[in-house]
């Protein structure tokens, strides 16, 4: 029919009819409306903020914690490119990759309380640096993954081995090469959207590897034991946590949604890819934005463009909280730090209203006030 989508699910639709002649009917997994909701995200924020930025194409790739893919644009304009920038482009994830490393982490003894430096090092005469040049002292794994520290994330690769990192690219479903240098860890090594929003929808659904699929029938699905294995509970949870804090009080906070949002920003040397990947209810998105030729865009960055098309699509996909499992004590930490930060707020607002006042009082009022009892 000459979509993004039909080309992709094409291969699968020979696969299972064989030497079958004559017309045959197959049902697949892309949901009209969901569909419409993506187009209608992507072309409206680039038609509206993408010139200004040199950030020329787009793609988004939508799909259910089990691989069905619901949503699928390779690019603008299918009729201007058939080139699928969603499943064909292989583009640096960025600091998207980061989920693989402190997945890596979380497996070999870390949790998010664990104190990562975050100042400045050199590898193999490499020196990575920090987004905006800001270091500090030690911080926890969640708020390393949260602020997207790029420092943190090579010493954690450094530390419990780049082998291992690129074990856990595997063991997500990751099919393309990893580059075996320390730059590894910042998403250096090039894959494609689809496989990067299915290495996440692994954490979503609790199983590994996901394998997108556009035919709801094909292939072996989750759970069934066929394929695939279950990721450790406490490791999802503590992998939950930093996703959450990522996007809720970290680089990620313009992808939030009323319920509970996972996901990471990434964001590629010199501005040539923005990525959001991320989940919530019973959807895992992707969103990529850059342009062809490779070339800079101008500041954009993951948790800008992408993490704007990438709320405004799932604002309008119906998602239930109850569609996403989430450990109960999980659940209890997030609404315990959802009060701290309103607290937080309302404290913060009050302190503005009050200096406000103080600056139109008068400065007789001023002078009498501590005088009067």
């Amino acid at each position: 029919t000459g979509t993004y989508f039909a080309d992709w699910v094409a291969p699968q639709i020979e696969a299972i009819a064989g030497d079958a002649t004559g017309q045959i009917t197959v049902r697949t997994s892309l949901n009209t409306r969901l569909q419409k909701a993506a187009i209608d995200a992507l072309t409206s924020i680039l038609s509206r903020q993408g010139g200004g930025l040199h950030a020329t194409q787009a793609a988004l790739v939508a799909m259910r914690p089990d691989g069905q893919v619901v949503a699928m644009i390779g690019g603008r304009s299918y009729k201007g490119s058939a080139f699928n920038r969603a499943t064909q482009a292989n583009r640096q994830p960025g600091s998207a990759f980061k989920l693989v490393v402190y997945l890596a982490a979380l497996e070999n003894g870390y949790t998010p309380d664990t104190p990562v430096a975050n100042e400045p090092l050199t590898i193999d005469g490499w020196t990575p640096r920090n987004y905006g040049n800001r270091y500090s002292g030690p911080i926890p794994l969640r708020t390393a993954f949260a602020q997207s520290s790029n420092v943190a994330a090579v010493r954690i690769a450094e530390q419990v081995g780049r082998a291992k990192v690129a074990e856990a690219a595997k063991q997500l479903g990751i099919t393309s090469p990893i580059a075996s240098g320390p730059s590894m860890a910042l998403g250096s090594s090039g894959m494609t959207l689809l496989e990067m929003t299915a290495a996440y929808a692994a954490i979503a659904s609790g199983h590994y590897p996901v394998k997108p699929r556009g035919l709801p029938d094909y292939g072996d699905p989750i759970g069934a034991g066929i394929y695939g294995n279950n990721l450790d509970g406490n490791t999802r949870e503590a992998m939950l946590d930093l996703l959450w804090t990522a996007t809720n009080e970290g680089t990620g906070r313009g992808a939030a949604l009323p319920i509970p949002t996972f996901g990471k920003t990434g964001t590629t040397q010199n501005h040539r890819d923005a990525l959001f990947i991320g989940f919530a209810g019973g959807l895992v998105t992707g969103v990529w934005v850059g342009n062809d030729d490779n070339s800079p865009m101008r500041g954009v960055t993951g948790g800008t463009l992408p993490a704007q098309i990438w709320r405004a699509f799932m604002s309008k996909a119906d998602l239930r909280s109850a569609d996403l499992r989430l450990p109960m004590t999980l659940q209890l930490a997030i609404a315990d730090r959802i009060a701290a930060m309103q607290a937080a707020a309302e404290a913060r607002h009050l302190e503005a209203l009050e200096a406000a006042e103080e600056e139109d009082e008068s400065p007789l009022a001023r002078f009498f006030r501590p005088l009067i009892p």
